[in-house]
């Protein structure tokens, strides 16, 4: 979660109340980022989807969507 975040904020895609669209990363990518195993990453991925606080679309993009950061701690 909090790497998600740190992304959108580093790449200015967070204003509140707002969506967020990240660039695009494979799972690998965010574990790499993050120090975990690509399973932990789609395990977290999937809790977070079925949540609605992350949307994949259709090219495997992620979007944080409202909700996401309602508990936000960067913001």
């Amino acid at each position: 979660r909090a790497v998600l975040e740190l992304i959108a904020h580093q790449n200015g895609a967070v204003k509140p109340g707002e969506s967020a669209v990240l660039p695009k990363l494979t799972h690998t990518d965010i574990a790499n980022y993050a120090s975990l195993s690509r399973e932990t990453v789609t395990r977290q991925l999937q809790r977070l989807s079925r949540a609605n606080e992350i949307f994949i679309v259709e090219d495997r993009q992620i979007v944080l969507g409202p909700d996401f950061f309602k508990n936000s701690e960067i913001l």
